[in-house]
Parts: structure tokens; sequence; C-alpha cells
């Protein structure tokens, strides 16, 4: 290392000084290699080395290719080679650099959720010393294409209730924009690409539930204003039949009417959990019986407007937003009537979580989509997406840099529905902001999970 230069203070006699000099250069001249001091006039700056300070980021440019930039601290010295270590392989830049910061392109081939160990390096031409970043974990990230569908050809609205059956789509009822409920029915078929219109539902209804059992369709509670704030909540229940476009009351749903409740089918079940005024109660029907059996509740209050559930195989996904950032997951296990709690994860911005939606892009990956992935001035934000990997029980924020194609995300999942079909995700409608102001969305967006 360079050793530091150190003042010498002249004494007041001039002939010591001189003294002092001449032994000084003697012993320079006799014994080069020595530099153990050196004397300085007072017009020399002293000057003592300062050594750079090393800083990685990157970004994900796409699901194979991210761009690392380090940064070094001001420094008085010279760089001889700098560049990145990728777990400990050396990725050489130059053999020379005078500027603040250096940056490349990187292309991985990792597989999805991979990890890779970055750092970035400068070695000193003065020392010999390599100076290292802190380590940074890049983390594979899945992607997402997406296309748009032939738009919704009814009144936009929002809240409304949707299902499958074989490759239709079933759109009814839901509310226009601080509006009046309705009670259409549209059924979209994912083939063709094609709208129908189809005979009305038996109420004009918003916040209501539906759910299939053996391509059977069941619909029912919800609620329409009569005149605001005053509303009409429901617990009627209603089978439909798809040959000849009808619909058939059935007995009336035990837990009471309500509104906001959620609905999901497993193994053939149909199941309506929770719903408006904190409910936890969980139902599930007997369709050869038409009849209802009360099971044990809910972990937490949940409800369209604080939660979410999807399902997969055998199990049901519960996550709940609990205060202004946590959100809770939950496993059930319909065989044993259990809840597991499982990973949770915190979005950044209490306005984030709620309403939202889910779904699964493939049998590990399950996606949370919230109420803002592009905030109310109609900026990017990564923090409405995430993304749970169940084999490992961990949360991933999603960045929109992962999320290509033509289909738009920019709606709301504020009355939002989504379907999965041949592990193809289809979203329908929602809400959308311009300076603050609702408008509905009439879009119908296809989501494919890529894997590389």
């Amino acid at each position: 290392m360079i050793k530091p230069y150190y003042n010498i203070r002249f004494v007041s006699i001039f002939f010591i000084s001189l003294l002092i000099v001449a032994s000084c250069t003697k012993k320079d001249d006799e014994n080069p290699e020595s530099t153990d001091e050196e004397v300085v006039t007072d017009d020399e700056v002293v000057i003592d080395d300062i050594l750079p300070v090393l800083d990685i980021s990157y970004t994900v440019l796409d699901n194979s290719n991210i761009n690392l930039v380090a940064t070094l601290t001001e420094h008085n010295q010279t760089i001889v080679d700098f560049g990145f270590l990728i777990d400990n392989n050396k990725l050489t830049l130059g053999d020379s650099l005078e500027s603040l910061s250096f940056e490349t392109n990187y292309t991985t081939d990792l597989e999805l959720f991979e990890e890779v160990i970055i750092e970035s390096y400068v070695k000193l031409d003065a020392i010999d010393e390599t100076i290292k970043s802190n380590d940074t974990i890049y983390r594979q990230l899945p992607k997402i294409e997406t296309s748009s569908r032939d738009s919704y050809p009814g009144d936009k609205v929002k809240e409304h209730s949707g299902f499958l059956i074989d490759d239709n789509y079933y759109l009814t009822g839901g509310s226009h924009i601080y509006s009046t409920e309705t009670k259409f029915c549209y059924r979209y078929n994912i083939t063709t690409n094609t709208w129908v219109q189809l005979n009305d539902i038996p109420n004009e209804l918003s916040l209501h539930v539906s759910f299939v059992i053996d391509d059977t369709a069941y619909l029912g509670l919800g609620y329409d204003r009569i005149d605001f704030p005053i509303y009409n909540y429901y617990d009627n229940i209603y089978k439909y039949n798809t040959l000849n476009d009808s619909w058939e009351e059935m007995n009336p749903f035990p837990g009471g009417p309500k509104a906001a409740a959620l609905s999901f089918t497993i193994d053939g079940v149909g199941y309506i959990a929770g719903g408006s005024s904190g409910s936890k109660d969980l139902w599930q029907y007997d369709d050869l019986n038409d009849s209802w059996q009360q099971l044990g509740d809910l972990p937490k209050s949940a409800g369209i407007g604080n939660a979410t559930i999807t399902t997969r195989g055998s199990d049901a996904y519960l996550i709940v937003k609990q205060g202004s950032l946590t959100h809770k997951l939950y496993k059930y296990n319909s065989e044993l009537d259990e809840w597991t709690e499982k990973q949770s994860f915190d979005v950044l911005d209490p306005d984030i979580g709620t309403p939202a939606i889910s779904y699964f892009l493939s049998d590990d990956l399950l996606v949370y989509e919230a109420h803002t992935i592009f905030d109310l001035y109609g900026e990017n934000t990564a923090n409405g997406l995430w993304f749970y990997k169940i084999s490992e029980d961990t949360w991933n924020n999603f960045p929109l840099s992962a999320i290509t194609g033509s289909g738009s995300l920019e709606s709301q999942a504020d009355g939002k529905t989504v379907c999965n079909y041949n592990d193809r995700v289809f979203s329908f409608l929602g809400v959308g902001f311009l300076s603050h102001e609702q408008y509905g969305v009439n879009t119908v967006t296809e989501r494919v999970y890529i894997e590389e």
C-alpha cells in the first residue's frame, strides 16, 4: 500500500534545517527503496489514499436478461481491472476505469426461481487489493404473456359474478359505476372469442356468488340498491339450465341474506364463505338433496372487500388482508375441514390490496393481483402483483417488466372476475381511473405463463 506523506515542521535555525535535509537526501541516495518518510516543502499538498466504496443494483429487463450497474464513491485511485463476479465467475469489463460507474447487460439461462449471487469488483493499481461490493441475490422471475380478447358488449359494470362451463364463461349482473344493479347475462366462448346475450338472471344483483357442480351453475345472494344507501340483500339461490337458458329457484341459503361472499368448488362440491358484516361462516352445498351444511368457520373474517379465494385440485387458497399492509394466506383441506396458515406477505402501500383476484398460472404458481397495479395517476406500480410458490411457501413481488404482450392489466381488480381454462387465465371487466374518477372497463385479457 502507498505510504502516506507526513509533514515535518522546519526548525527555526536555518543551518540545522540544511543538515537535516542533506542527511535525508544522503540516506535516500544510499537506499532508494527506503520510503518510510519523505520531507516535503510547505507548498506541497499532502494526499492520503481515498479508496472507492462499491455498490451494485440490477434491473430485470425480461425473463432472461438483467441490467447490472455498479457505482463507486469518489476516490483517488487508478483502477486496472473491473467488472462483475457472478457466482464467483469473473465477468471482466475492461482494464482501466476513469468514471464512477460501470454497467452491463447479463443474460442468464437460469430455471425458474433459481438464484445467483452477483457482486461488482475493482482492482486498484497502487495496492495489491481487489475491492468488492456487497452480495446481491438475483432470483429468476416467472413471465406472463398477455393478449386482448373481444371486449364485453354489454354495459360496463363492476361487482358482477361469473362462472365457467366447458369453454363458455357466463358473466352475470353487476352494477353500473355509481349507479344501479343489472340483471344481464352474457356468454363468452373462449374458443371462438365471441359473445352472446342470454336471458336475464332472476334479480338485479351485485356482489353475488356463483359456483359450478358437474357442469351445472348455481347463483345467488348479493344485493340491489333501493335508494342509496338503502340496499336489498338476498338469500335466494338459483340453478341454471344451459340447455334451455332458464333459471330455477332452489332452497334459500340458510346463512341469511348477504352480499360480497366468496364462493368456490372442490371435487364437485360447492362452497359459500364469509361475506358482508365481517362474517366467517363456511357452508357446503349438497346438490342432490338441495341442502346446506355449515362447516367450521374461516380463520379470519373474509369477503370480496378484503379477501380472495381460488382452488387447485382438492385445496382452496384464501388470501385475507389484515391491517394496512399484511396479507395472510390460508390453505383449506376440504377432507378434514381444516385451514392451515401459510407464509404471509406485506405490500408497500396501505391503499393496495383489496379488492383483489387470485389465480393459478401453473400447479405451483399462485398469483395475487391486487386492487392497484396502476395507481390513480396511471403510473406503473409493481406493488399490487405478487406470486406465491407453493412448493417453497414463499411470496415475491412480481415486476411489471415480467409481463409482456398486448393485453391490458390497467383496470383495477375491483369489479373484475377471473377464470382458469387449460392453464390459461382470463380476466373480465374491472374498474379504471381517470383523474381520480372511476370508469367502467369492458376489456377481456388472457394471461399465459411462459416457461423458459
